[in-house]
């Protein structure tokens, strides 16, 4: 029973670390099983956004700011 609860315990602090990481993923659009069995789809998409980052140096007042434009295009089978 001791071993079981280690186990339960291990595997969900994993996910627990690895969650992070999944939330800065792209969306990935419907899923394909909006389309009929024997139907295919071909596509692209574009995606733009702007991105303002901003942070100080220590306690001083100093703020230094990055600003980027992200493009992607993407392109899809299902």
């Amino acid at each position: 029973m001791n071993r079981r609860i280690l186990v339960i315990t291990f595997v969900v602090m994993a996910i627990g670390l690895l969650t992070p990481a999944t939330l800065a993923l792209d969306p990935m659009g419907p899923p394909a099983a909006g389309l009929t069995q024997g139907q295919w789809s071909l596509g692209a998409e574009y995606s733009y956004s702007e991105q303002s980052l901003w942070r100080t140096q220590g306690y001083s007042a100093d703020f230094t700011g990055v600003e980027q434009e992200i493009n992607k295009i993407y392109g899809k089978i299902g």
